[in-house]
């Protein structure tokens, strides 16, 4: 199983970076699904802003939040 996690700066309203990580993390979705990952295998979290992969980012370093990250589990 893989959750795809998208992230947002802190730039803007919380609900716009919650909206613009989870349209983050759908696109991955599909490249993965057009790839031949099973769909039931693939799940979408929108973290926005709340969870930053680099927290107090420089102006330049904000580009890192805005990204997406996969978690793999396994399962027996």
């Amino acid at each position: 199983r893989v959750t795809i996690i998208g992230h947002a700066d802190a730039t803007g309203r919380d609900t716009s970076n919650l909206s613009l990580s989870a349209a983050r993390a759908e696109v991955v979705r599909s490249m993965l699904r057009a790839r031949g990952i099973a769909p039931d295998l693939l799940s979408v979290r929108s973290a926005g802003a709340l969870e930053p992969l680099k927290p107090d980012a420089t102006d330049e370093e904000k580009a890192i939040n805005r990204s997406v990250t996969l978690t793999v589990s396994t399962t027996d």
